[in-house]
Order: structure tokens, then C-alpha cells, then sequence
């Protein structure tokens, strides 16, 4: 085997790498003309890619469209989330179904940011001593 290819790379023969970029530029193509376009597919931003997974699990695209936009201008940040009522959550998402479940996994997704950055703080040299008095 060569230096820096797979084992699966070694084996692929030309015609399977021309079928498989065939393939792709038909893919490609196809959603060019007939893929549908969500809010979420344009905004790369990791937590709302996140939150856009979260909502779609177990709903179709075109009801989690209509919650999406309203969704991420009132919680568009972990912090806002964070600091957001369950309540508040859950009637925002109640179109959706299972908004008790969703609700609670959006706030925990939404704590995470900060609980690294409090073990980074906490378990930082520098801070040895203190801050964790106060």
C-alpha cells in the first residue's frame, strides 16, 4: 500500500471512483432543481445547526419550518436558552409534538458551552485557590 492512501482508496478501481463522481454530480444536480430551502441549511453557525437537528428528530422539515424562525430570534444563543423557562420553550415548540422531551434536550444542549468553560476556569492553573472561595 502506498504511503498516505487507505486500504479502501487502494482498492477502488477507476471505474468505481467515475461511478461514484457520476453519482454525486446527479445528486448534486437533482438537488440543485428540486431540493427544498430551510432557514437552517443557510446559517452554519454550530448551535443552530444543533437546534435544527433537535427539532427535526421524529418531525417532517416543513412543520419544523414553521417553528425554525420564530425559535432562533427569541433563543438564538445557549445563554438565551439557559436563562429561558421550560414553559416558555415548550409552548414555542408545542406544533411539534414531544415538546416536553425537546424543551428539556435544548436545555440541557444549551448548558454544555458553559459547563466547559467552568471546568476549563476551575481546573485552570491560575485559578488554583481563588476564585472558588467567593
Amino acid at each position: 500500500m502506498r504511503k498516505g492512501r487507505s486500504r479502501m482508496a487502494e482498492h477502488e478501481s477507476e471505474p468505481d471512483r467515475a461511478v461514484f463522481g457520476s453519482v454525486r454530480r446527479t445528486i448534486i444536480r437533482w438537488f440543485s432543481s428540486y431540493g427544498r430551502q430551510f432557514d437552517w441549511r443557510k446559517n452554519a453557525d454550530p448551535f443552530n445547526v444543533l437546534i435544527a437537528e433537535m427539532l427535526l428528530r421524529r418531525t417532517t422539515a416543513s412543520a419544523v419550518a414553521r417553528v425554525y424562525g420564530r425559535f432562533v430570534t427569541r433563543f438564538g444563543t445557549p445563554a438565551a436558552i439557559a436563562s429561558a423557562r421550560e414553559s416558555e420553550l415548550m409552548k414555542l415548540l408545542k406544533s411539534l409534538g414531544l415538546q416536553t422531551v425537546r424543551s428539556q434536550q435544548i436545555l440541557r444542549s444549551s448548558m454544555v458551552p458553559y459547563r466547559r468553560e467552568w471546568m476549563r476556569f476551575y481546573h485552570s492553573p491560575d485559578s488554583v485557590g481563588t476564585e472558588r472561595r467567593q
